[in-house]
C-alpha cells in the first residue's frame, strides 16, 4: 500500500521512543502503549492529517493526567502475578466535547461505537482497529463532528466507506497484525460483522451458533440452531448463521432451506445471496448456485468472495468460457485476490493460454508472499 494514492502509511514507534517523556509511553507488565503513549501518536497522526482535513486537534492543555496503579495482560503470566505498576490516565476536557450516540456489541468481541461533537469541525472519520486504537478514541472522538469506531477488526470494510462516506479512513493495526495481510474480500458484510442483532432471544441464540461454529463443535452448533426460527427477533442475519452452521454439518438440505430463509428476508443482501449459491453447491444444485452467485457478483463487483465462488462453479461445471469472461474482466478491478489470480490461472491453462497462465501464477505467488516454483 505503501505509495498507493490516496493512503499515508505511519509507523508509531518513532513516536513512542522519545527521550525525557514526563510519563511511560509503554508499559512494562502490558502489551499495550499507555495513555500518553497513545496521545503521542494521536498528536503526530493528527497533525499530518489536519495538512488535508479539517479537524479539533486536542492538546496537552485539554487534558488532565492521573496517575494509577493497575495491573497488565502479561502480569498475569509470572508466578506469582507480577506488581502492578503507576500508569498515567488521561482525562479530556476542556473545549473539546463528545457524546456516544450508538454502541452495539457482536459476538467475538466485534463492536460499532459513533460519536459526535459540536465541537469540531464538520468532518468525519472512520476506524477500523485492534485495541491499540480503543486507547485514542477519546482524543479522536473529538477531532471530528462524526466519529465511527469499529473494532477489533484488521480488515478494512469498503462497503462500509462507501455506505457512510467519511472524510477520513483509518486502519490501526499492531505489529504483531502485520503478518496476517488484510483481508478485504469476505463473504461477511459490515452489517453482518458489526451491526447484527445478537441481542434478542434470536440473536442470544444466533451468536452461540456462531461461537460454537467457530470452535468447529459442529454438532452442538446444529443442536442450538433447532428453533432457531420461532425465537422472537429471528431476521435473515440469525437464518444465515444457521445456515452455515448446517452446510458445515453436512445436513445440506436444511442448509439450503435456511438460506433461503435468510435470502427472502433480505434479497438485496450480497452475503444472503453468497450463502444461499454455496449451500446449493453442497446440496448438489450448481445451477440454481451459478444463479444466486452471479447476483451476488452484480451487488458488489469490488468483493473477491462473491467473484471467487462464481468462479469456482463455473469451472467445476467446464463453463471455460464463461469463467474466462468472468475472470478476465474481474481479475483488474479485484487484483489483490490470490484465490482469483489462480482460478485464472486454472482457466488460461484449460484454454491453451501457457504465457499468459504463468503470469497469473506469478501474481498468485506473489500476493501470497511464495517463491514461485512452476510446474515444468
Amino acid at each position: 500500500m505503501d505509495g498507493a494514492e490516496g493512503v499515508t502509511l505511519h509507523d508509531a514507534l518513532p513516536d513512542l521512543a522519545v527521550a525525557d517523556t514526563p510519563f511511560r509511553t509503554y508499559r512494562r507488565n502490558d502489551t499495550h502503549w499507555t495513555d500518553y503513549g497513545a496521545y503521542l501518536n494521536y498528536q503526530a497522526v493528527s497533525r499530518r492529517v489536519a495538512l488535508e482535513t479539517k479537524i479539533g486537534l486536542v492538546t496537552p492543555d485539554d487534558f488532565s493526567v492521573e496517575l494509577k496503579n493497575a495491573f497488565g495482560d502479561l502480569s498475569i503470566h509470572r508466578v506469582p502475578e507480577g506488581a502492578p505498576e503507576l500508569i498515567p490516565i488521561l482525562t479530556v476536557g476542556g473545549r473539546h466535547h463528545a457524546r456516544t450516540v450508538q454502541k452495539n456489541t457482536t459476538v467475538v468481541r466485534n463492536r460499532l461505537i459513533r460519536m459526535e461533537s459540536d465541537t469540531a469541525p464538520e468532518t468525519s472519520a472512520f476506524f477500523f482497529h485492534d485495541s491499540y486504537g480503543t486507547a485514542q478514541a477519546k482524543f479522536w472522538a473529538r477531532s471530528f463532528s462524526r466519529t465511527s469506531f469499529a473494532g477489533v477488526t484488521h480488515r478494512v470494510y469498503f462497503d462500509a466507506i462507501d455506505r457512510d462516506k467519511p472524510d477520513v479512513v483509518f486502519s490501526i493495526m499492531a505489529e504483531h497484525r502485520l503478518f496476517q495481510r488484510p483481508n478485504d474480500h469476505d463473504h461477511w458484510t459490515f452489517e453482518d460483522d458489526f451491526e447484527s442483532d445478537c441481542k434478542s432471544p434470536a440473536g442470544v441464540k444466533a451468536a452461540k451458533i456462531l461461537v460454537l461454529y467457530r470452535q468447529q463443535k459442529l454438532a452442538e452448533a446444529v443442536e442450538a440452531a433447532a428453533g432457531l426460527d420461532q425465537e422472537v427477533g429471528f431476521g435473515a442475519y440469525h437464518a444465515r448463521v444457521a445456515a452455515q452452521a448446517y452446510v458445515a454439518a453436512h445436513r445440506y438440505d436444511d442448509g439450503v432451506a435456511m438460506s433461503q430463509t435468510a435470502l427472502s428476508l433480505a434479497p438485496q443482501s450480497p452475503s444472503n445471496l453468497w450463502m444461499a449459491a454455496y449451500a446449493s453447491v453442497y446440496a448438489g444444485k450448481p445451477h440454481d448456485a451459478v444463479t444466486l452467485a452471479t447476483w451476488a457478483v452484480a451487488t458488489d463487483r469490488f468483493n473477491g468472495a462473491w467473484a471467487e465462488l462464481l468462479a469456482s462453479v463455473l469451472i467445476g461445471l467446464g463453463r471455460w468460457d464463461d469463467a474466462a469472461a468472468l475472470l478476465e474482466n474481474t481479475v483488474p478491478q479485484i487484483d489483490d485476490h490470490p484465490e482469483l489470480w489462480r482460478h485464472l490461472a486454472h482457466v488460461r491453462d484449460m484454454r491453451g493460454q501457457l504465457t499468459a497462465r504463468d503470469e497469473a501464477r506469478a501474481k498468485a505467488a506473489a500476493l501470497d508472499g511464495q517463491d514461485l516454483r512452476l510446474a515444468s
